[in-house]
Protein backbone atom coordinates (compact mmCIF):
# COMPACT_ATOMS: atom_id res chain seq x y z
CA UNK A 1 0.00 0.00 0.00
CA UNK A 2 2.71 2.28 0.76
CA UNK A 3 4.52 1.94 -2.58
CA UNK A 4 1.90 1.76 -5.22
CA UNK A 5 -0.85 4.37 -3.86
CA UNK A 6 -0.62 7.33 -5.59
CA UNK A 7 -1.23 10.90 -4.76
CA UNK A 8 -5.10 11.05 -6.05
CA UNK A 9 -5.50 8.08 -3.68
CA UNK A 10 -5.88 5.28 -6.49
CA UNK A 11 -3.09 2.58 -6.55
CA UNK A 12 -0.91 2.25 -9.58
CA UNK A 13 1.17 -0.56 -11.38
CA UNK A 14 4.38 0.86 -9.96
CA UNK A 15 5.75 2.94 -7.27
CA UNK A 16 5.89 5.97 -9.79
CA UNK A 17 3.12 5.92 -10.94
CA UNK A 18 1.48 9.84 -10.92
CA UNK A 19 -2.27 8.83 -11.17
CA UNK A 20 -4.30 5.67 -10.16
CA UNK A 21 -5.36 2.72 -12.33
CA UNK A 22 -9.05 1.66 -12.38
CA UNK A 23 -8.32 -1.45 -12.22
CA UNK A 24 -5.39 -1.76 -10.53
CA UNK A 25 -7.27 0.67 -7.74
CA UNK A 26 -10.59 -1.56 -8.18
CA UNK A 27 -8.89 -4.97 -7.78
CA UNK A 28 -6.43 -3.59 -4.58
CA UNK A 29 -9.56 -1.99 -3.05
CA UNK A 30 -11.48 -5.24 -2.96
CA UNK A 31 -8.27 -7.39 -1.90
CA UNK A 32 -7.53 -5.17 0.97
CA UNK A 33 -11.24 -5.44 2.26
CA UNK A 34 -10.85 -8.98 2.27
CA UNK A 35 -7.55 -9.18 3.65
CA UNK A 36 -9.25 -7.66 6.49
CA UNK A 37 -7.64 -3.52 5.88
CA UNK A 38 -11.52 -2.26 5.49
CA UNK A 39 -10.89 0.83 8.06
CA UNK A 40 -7.43 1.63 6.92
CA UNK A 41 -7.06 5.23 5.76
CA UNK A 42 -5.45 4.42 2.17
CA UNK A 43 -8.18 1.87 1.80
CA UNK A 44 -11.04 4.53 2.06
CA UNK A 45 -8.91 6.95 -0.41
CA UNK A 46 -9.31 3.94 -2.83
CA UNK A 47 -12.68 4.20 -2.59
CA UNK A 48 -12.43 7.60 -2.53
CA UNK A 49 -10.96 7.34 -5.99
CA UNK A 50 -13.45 5.08 -7.39
CA UNK A 51 -16.33 7.26 -6.72
CA UNK A 52 -14.66 10.65 -8.38
CA UNK A 53 -12.97 8.64 -11.41
CA UNK A 54 -16.91 7.30 -12.49
CA UNK A 55 -17.63 8.84 -15.62
CA UNK A 56 -20.75 10.87 -16.18
CA UNK A 57 -22.73 7.65 -17.61
CA UNK A 58 -22.17 5.86 -14.91
CA UNK A 59 -19.77 3.72 -15.89
CA UNK A 60 -15.76 3.65 -15.40
CA UNK A 61 -12.72 3.43 -17.97
CA UNK A 62 -9.41 1.53 -16.74
CA UNK A 63 -7.10 4.00 -18.75
CA UNK A 64 -7.23 7.38 -16.87
CA UNK A 65 -5.63 8.67 -20.30
CA UNK A 66 -9.21 8.11 -21.49
CA UNK A 67 -10.15 10.61 -18.87
CA UNK A 68 -13.92 9.85 -16.53
CA UNK A 69 -15.78 11.02 -19.68
CA UNK A 70 -15.41 7.56 -21.34
CA UNK A 71 -16.50 4.69 -19.00
CA UNK A 72 -18.18 2.62 -22.00
CA UNK A 73 -16.42 -1.20 -21.05
CA UNK A 74 -16.18 -3.90 -18.99
CA UNK A 75 -14.15 -2.17 -16.76
CA UNK A 76 -16.98 -0.96 -15.18
CA UNK A 77 -17.24 -4.81 -13.10
CA UNK A 78 -13.97 -4.06 -10.85
CA UNK A 79 -15.14 -0.99 -9.08
CA UNK A 80 -18.55 -2.78 -8.46
CA UNK A 81 -16.98 -6.03 -7.48
CA UNK A 82 -14.63 -3.74 -4.53
CA UNK A 83 -18.11 -2.04 -3.76
CA UNK A 84 -19.77 -5.70 -3.23
CA UNK A 85 -16.81 -6.53 -0.27
CA UNK A 86 -16.78 -3.32 1.46
CA UNK A 87 -19.76 -3.70 3.97
CA UNK A 88 -22.63 -1.64 3.26
CA UNK A 89 -23.02 0.25 6.83
CA UNK A 90 -19.67 1.82 6.09
CA UNK A 91 -20.94 3.43 2.80
CA UNK A 92 -21.00 7.02 2.09
CA UNK A 93 -23.97 8.23 -0.01
CA UNK A 94 -21.52 8.98 -2.47
CA UNK A 95 -19.95 5.33 -2.82
CA UNK A 96 -23.87 4.31 -2.38
CA UNK A 97 -24.78 6.44 -5.48
CA UNK A 98 -21.53 5.56 -7.65
CA UNK A 99 -22.76 1.69 -6.96
CA UNK A 100 -26.34 2.50 -7.86
CA UNK A 101 -25.54 4.47 -10.90
CA UNK A 102 -22.56 2.16 -12.04
CA UNK A 103 -24.67 -1.36 -11.60
CA UNK A 104 -27.07 0.46 -13.75
CA UNK A 105 -24.72 1.29 -16.61
CA UNK A 106 -23.77 -2.12 -16.60
CA UNK A 107 -26.64 -3.93 -16.43
CA UNK A 108 -28.57 -1.51 -19.02
CA UNK A 109 -25.79 -2.50 -21.65
CA UNK A 110 -26.05 -5.96 -20.89
CA UNK A 111 -22.00 -5.86 -20.14
CA UNK A 112 -22.61 -9.00 -18.04
CA UNK A 113 -23.24 -11.10 -21.24
CA UNK A 114 -20.14 -10.36 -23.37
CA UNK A 115 -18.14 -12.65 -24.32
CA UNK A 116 -18.44 -16.47 -23.88
CA UNK A 117 -17.16 -17.67 -20.39
CA UNK A 118 -13.86 -18.05 -19.65
CA UNK A 119 -12.95 -20.43 -17.12
CA UNK A 120 -10.10 -18.93 -15.53
CA UNK A 121 -12.88 -15.99 -14.22
CA UNK A 122 -14.35 -18.45 -12.28
CA UNK A 123 -11.93 -20.34 -9.90
CA UNK A 124 -10.21 -18.90 -6.83
CA UNK A 125 -7.08 -17.51 -7.63
CA UNK A 126 -5.19 -14.99 -6.28
CA UNK A 127 -5.23 -11.64 -8.77
CA UNK A 128 -2.21 -11.38 -10.74
CA UNK A 129 -2.25 -7.31 -10.32
CA UNK A 130 -2.34 -7.39 -7.03
CA UNK A 131 0.63 -9.42 -6.88
CA UNK A 132 2.83 -6.57 -8.38
CA UNK A 133 1.70 -4.22 -5.27
CA UNK A 134 2.33 -5.88 -2.50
Amino acid sequence: MKRNQTKDGGFGQTGQAKTGHLCITGNTARVLVRFGYVDHPKVRKAFQWIVQNQAELGGWSCWNFCGPQRGRTLDSWEPLSAFVVYPRQKWTRSMKLAYEKGAEFYLERELHKQGARWELWYRFHYPVTTTMIF
